[in-house]
């Protein structure tokens, strides 16, 4: 499926999914689990760099997640500042998204309290789960 439109009125200052017409390769994906996924008991998170061009403020981010079947249907998205080469300090969220997709990759969309971004400095897009309670168990791509 092709990525998903911006919704009306927001401008997209960061992208790393290519052109409207590349499809998301779900084959090729770091795996997203929480700690308390029966196969592994340790949790590993994913998080993608983005440098916006000027200053700007994020209010929405897309991410391509695919629910493996496994655990609770839900994820955590997340914007952090950079510290140091990795991500450091949130700056918005968590939100958690249900329903995430289980056979195709289609953009799961948070939205966020407009969060301000300085130009040329990098950020963190954070896709997790909570440590503890509903959400944990997770497992997915």
């Amino acid at each position: 499926m092709p990525p998903q439109e911006a919704a009306a009125g927001l401008k997209k200052i960061d992208s790393n999914l290519g052109s409207k017409t590349e499809l998301y390769n779900c084959t090729s994906a770091y795996g997203l689990w929480g700690p308390n996924f029966d196969n592994y008991g340790f949790p590993q998170f994913v998080a993608m760099p983005f440098t916006p061009q000027s200053d700007s403020h994020v209010s929405e981010v897309g991410v391509a997640v695919l629910y493996g079947g496994q655990g609770t249907d839900q994820v955590n998205l997340s914007i952090d500042n950079d510290s140091s080469g990795a991500p450091g300090t949130l700056l918005a969220g968590p939100v958690t998204v249900p329903n995430l997709p289980t056979s195709r990759c289609t953009l799961t969309i948070a939205n966020f309290a407009a969060v301000a971004v300085t130009g040329g400095a990098q950020y963190w897009v954070v896709a997790d789960t909570p440590l503890t309670g509903t959400g944990n168990d997770f497992f997915g791509t």
